[in-house]
């Protein structure tokens, strides 16, 4: 693999995980930045990787610190999961899509 298309793929990971929602994966996301401020650079290579990343993160989940005060209670509707992707923009093999850029 050249240097530009290593250099993309961990551009694309880094972004997809910027994406990612803070109130889930917030404290992966701070870890991963404290991490490489100590010269640990543990950022995925790719968005496979990075993907594989969130699905593996564990949810840090609030604790009740205030008598069992209503507001520490998630519930799962709470939360809106998604994944982003993001694609070259050339036409995929097996799609109908048109690229974005002529």
């Amino acid at each position: 693999m050249d240097k530009e298309t290593d250099a993309r793929n961990r551009t694309v990971a880094i972004l997809f995980l910027k994406g990612a929602d803070r109130r889930i994966y917030g404290n992966l996301l701070t870890d991963l930045e404290n991490q490489f401020s100590r010269g640990v650079n543990q950022y995925p290579d790719d968005l496979v990787v990075a993907y594989n990343l969130l699905l593996s993160h564990k949810e840090n989940k609030p604790t009740n610190n205030n008598g069992g005060g209503r507001n520490d209670v998630v519930r799962e509707d709470e939360h809106v999961s998604g994944m982003t992707f993001v694609q070259h923009a050339e036409i995929i093999v097996g799609t109908t899509a048109l690229p974005l850029h002529t």
